[in-house]
């Protein structure tokens, strides 16, 4: 148990054991702080976009996004390092985000109705699936080996979605 000072308006948290590092979103202070998991001492702060929310690890890339709610976007930084490769933009509010493990990570976008594939190592858009009927998707869960997610909806409890097409 500790503190980890500077992280003003914490929204997540994401960690990658086998880099001994942790990352916090801070949504106040437009940036992601990098720490030490065993001594929790900070490490560095990254410059994010606006008002980060949202924050993941994608372990096969070693890289962290994080998903920034004002400015509509995502920073990707190497985990390893801290520096900035990138950002991805979107014109829609998006929720909840999962990595795959294997290169790929899948975010819900609520203004949409769709999941949007990203691959974090070439910085790109790989793919937008429309989940209509369902609205507003919030909630997922991912079954990464079966290629198999789920979410809630406000209009619908769940829907089944796989990577490579809708069901």
């Amino acid at each position: 148990m500790g503190d980890i000072p500077d992280t003003p308006g914490v929204h997540g948290i994401a960690v990658a054991p086998e880099l001994n590092r942790g990352f916090i979103s801070n949504g106040r202070g437009n940036t992601a702080t990098i720490f030490d998991l065993k001594t929790l001492k900070t490490l560095g702060q990254v410059k994010t976009g606006t008002n980060p929310d949202g924050i993941l690890y994608e372990p096969a890339t070693k890289r962290v996004l994080t998903f920034n709610g004002r400015s509509q976007d995502a920073t990707v930084f190497d985990a390893a390092s801290g520096e900035v490769l990138g950002r991805l933009s979107w014109a829609a509010s998006r929720s909840f985000r999962r990595a795959d493990g294997k290169g790929r990570v899948f975010v819900n976008m609520e203004d949409t109705s769709e999941v949007v594939e990203i691959d974090p190592q070439k910085l790109t858009v790989v793919k937008r699936s429309s989940i209509k009927p369902c609205d507003g998707p919030s909630g997922m869960g991912l079954d990464a080996a079966k290629h198999r997610s789920s979410r809630c909806a406000a209009t619908r409890p769940c829907r089944c979605w796989t990577p490579t097409r809708a069901r």
